[in-house]
């Protein structure tokens, strides 16, 4: 049957080039008998046609030699029929062959030039203003990027799409997007929202009738279980995807299942099911020549073999994965090699190729830009959050105006009530002509209206309070956030460091040359202080947000202090070749906490060395005028930018950046120097040029009444 399936395929293909080629001989024909007769309008329509004509027929053959996997033939073809466009000049339908164009790039691995084309076609398609060819692009550019790792630009393009799409009712790209979106979330670990999205997807598709996007998302639900620890689970959402993919005789998606189910397996340590699947996986990678997929699968093999301890097979099955990482330039597949490398070379005792992965790893893991890349991906999720809150927002709007309708409409009713009531008493009041009453009544309303506008008084002052209850909350949730992913990531890297380094070390001390020790021992010895002085400031941050800390003031000369701090500094400037100058007059003394100080100048210097590039140098001066004592730190650094000065104090930001020398950093310790200044009741004013320089200046108070909490 499957036989016959292609070769109807190819006979119904060779009917569409036939068809093309006599029609295109045809139109030859006449138009030769057209320039024979002079008639130039309609000699160039015909030419115009004639375009048409050739570009669908040069995109036909590179379609037909893209089904037969002969990429390099196609890629010829879609550029003639590029050729062909640029004379007709018909725009839309380059767009069409530079998507096509894009497609084969992707299939030969070749991301870059994928890239490349899609870009030129999505500049295009936004500049037509069609939507649905825009969406289409942003989506396939979004995918792209993913493929090399730039999560970032990623959910960027995906979330243009997914707003294209909704706007013009697009489900499928829809589908495409909150798949794409969901994967993007599973890697920063927001399993919830991922779960979400790959849920809503799965419905579109089922109401698509599309059973290979459906099993898409079976595969997704599946892995993020998995990261979640809940394999049982994953397991059943892998053989529901296995099913749809077998009843449609899918093979690469029945491949893809068998690769992903078999990781499942080796959770729970069922070795045996594991390596049957992987088998399976590898051999149908193999035939139809899908190499992203067959490298994570040989990549797997490696794994697999290096727990059941067939280090020869681990080794021969990891290089072989590393091999097609090296040729398709992926970031995260490549680590994943070397320190697959480095576990099994370590295993065999080969601790000096074990070393040299680990330290590709490490180098690997630095390019890598995980920081802008979450700080993008951040502001792009919050992008995407506040739209969706403008349309709650928006709903709560039309529901606040119909509850304003039914108020006003109860207002008057109750004012026409009160009227009538009003005006009874007037009447029987004047009845009466008891002018006491009346007065008294009046004495009642007025009293009632005071009572009125108390309340409603008391009710804005309970919303203002609310509103601000609102903000702080949000502060302390942002610093509660910064803090535990300091914690989580920061705090834990250079000790993970110091544990891997020192373990080699212990274990292959004799075997390791001198100048390997030296360079391990100093790793360890950077990784060790560099997780003290993180835990330094972790520590009296937490100190801080507590009622535990005091202010404990005295006076204090700076000079001396300053050149304490200088002294420890010193080795560090050294290794940069950066002068530190103390100009501060022995005269000048302070009224504050000596550690506080000694906390605010060893972040504020130790920023400045970071920053500054080597044989540059440091200017410290002090100077007085009637209100305050100003201290300023000077350095010749590569300066701030301006829009970002104002987030270097903020915890909520959680802006961080790489020094000079790629030196790493928290971006904790000038959050502590503004909380210790505000202690002092100082201020910290930067002063900084791209390029030149930044200048800090601190200013103490010479009459103070201080913060003892």
């Amino acid at each position: 049957m499957k036989k016959m399936n292609k070769i109807l395929l190819n006979i119904i293909t060779i009917n569409k080039l036939c068809f093309l080629i006599v029609t295109l001989l045809l139109i030859k024909s006449t138009n030769a008998q057209a320039y024979k007769k002079n008639d130039s309008i309609k000699y160039k329509i015909l030419k115009i046609d004639n375009n048409i004509l050739f570009t669908r027929f040069y995109s036909e053959i590179a379609v037909s030699f893209l089904q037969k996997k002969k990429l390099d033939s196609a890629i010829i073809y879609v550029d003639k029929a590029l050729y062909i466009i640029e004379e007709s000049k018909n725009i839309l339908q380059k767009v069409h062959i530079l998507n096509l164009k894009s497609t084969i790039y992707r299939l030969s691995n070749n991301y870059v030039k994928s890239i490349q084309t899609l870009t030129e076609a999505y500049t295009i398609a936004k500049e037509l203003k069609d939507e649905k060819i825009v969406c289409e692009i942003a989506n396939n550019l979004g995918i792209m990027c993913r493929r090399i790792d730039d999560d970032a630009n990623a959910l960027k393009y995906h979330i243009e799409a997914l707003e294209y799409a909704r706007k013009i009712d697009d489900n499928i790209n829809i589908a495409i997007a909150l798949n794409s979106i969901g994967i993007i979330y599973t890697y920063e670990e927001k399993y919830n929202e991922a779960l979400n999205s790959f849920e809503k997807a799965i419905e579109l598709e089922k109401n698509n009738e599309n059973d290979k996007g459906i099993v898409l998302n079976y595969n997704a639900i599946a892995w993020v279980f998995r990261e979640k620890g809940e394999y049982e689970k994953a397991i059943e959402y892998y053989k529901q995807s296995m099913e749809l993919s077998v009843k449609n005789k899918d093979i690469s998606d029945i491949a893809i299942c068998n690769r992903d189910i078999s990781v499942a397996y080796q959770e729970i340590n069922d070795n045996r099911k594991a390596l049957i699947h992987l088998k399976k996986a590898y051999k149908i990678f193999n035939k139809l020549k899908d190499y992203r997929n067959l490298a994570y699968t040989q990549l797997n093999l490696g794994k697999l073999y290096y727990k059941i301890n067939k280090n020869t097979l681990s080794l021969k099955w990891t290089i072989l994965a590393l091999n097609l990482a090296q040729k398709m330039k992926s970031k995260k597949l490549l680590l994943d090699c070397y320190e697959q490398m480095s576990k099994a070379y370590q295993k065999v005792s080969y601790y000096s190729l074990a070393l040299q992965y680990m330290k590709k790893a490490y180098k690997l893991k630095d390019n890598i830009n995980y920081v802008k890349n979450n700080e993008v991906i951040k502001e792009l999720e919050i992008k995407y959050e506040l739209k969706k809150n403008k349309e709650s927002i928006k709903l709560l709007s039309e529901k606040n105006i119909l509850n304003k309708k039914i108020i006003t409409r109860q207002r008057i009713a109750g004012i026409f009530i009160i009227a009538f009531l009003v005006s009874l008493i007037i009447l029987v009041y004047s009845i009466l002509k008891n002018g006491r009453k009346i007065r008294k009544a009046k004495t009642l309303l007025e009293i009632n209206n005071k009572e009125i506008q108390t309340h409603k008084e008391k009710i804005i002052i309970q919303k203002k309070l609310l509103e601000i209850q609102k903000k702080k909350l949000e502060i302390s949730n942002a610093s509660k956030d910064m803090f535990f992913s300091i914690i989580a990531h920061d705090l834990r890297n250079p000790f993970n460091a110091l544990l891997s380094l020192s373990a080699i070390v212990v274990e292959e001390y004799d075997n390791l040359e001198e100048i390997e020790k030296k360079e391990m021992i100093e790793l360890i010895n950077e990784s060790a202080s560099n997780g003290y002085r993180l835990l330094e400031n972790l520590l009296a941050w937490a100190k801080s947000q507590s009622k535990e800390m005091k202010v404990n003031c005295r006076i204090i000369p700076i000079n001396e202090v300053m050149e304490d701090i200088i002294s420890i500094l010193q080795l560090k400037s050294m290794n940069k070749n950066i002068k530190i100058n103390n100009k501060i007059n022995t005269e000048i003394k302070i009224y504050a906490d000596v550690n506080m100080i000694r906390t605010i100048m060893m972040n504020i210097i130790s920023n400045a060395l970071k920053f500054t590039e080597k044989n540059g140098y440091i200017n410290i001066d002090a100077k007085e005028n009637n209100e305050n004592i100003i201290i300023s730190i000077k350095d010749t650094g590569i300066g701030i930018r301006p829009d970002k000065i104002d987030k270097l104090f903020r915890i909520d930001t959680g802006y961080k950046r790489k020094g000079t020398e790629q030196e790493t950093g928290s971006g904790l310790g000038l959050i502590l120097v503004k909380e210790f200044m505000e202690r002092h009741k100082g201020k910290i004013k930067v002063e900084s040029v791209q390029g030149k320089g930044s200048t800090f200046k601190l200013l103490f108070p010479k009459k103070i009444k201080l913060d003892i909490k």
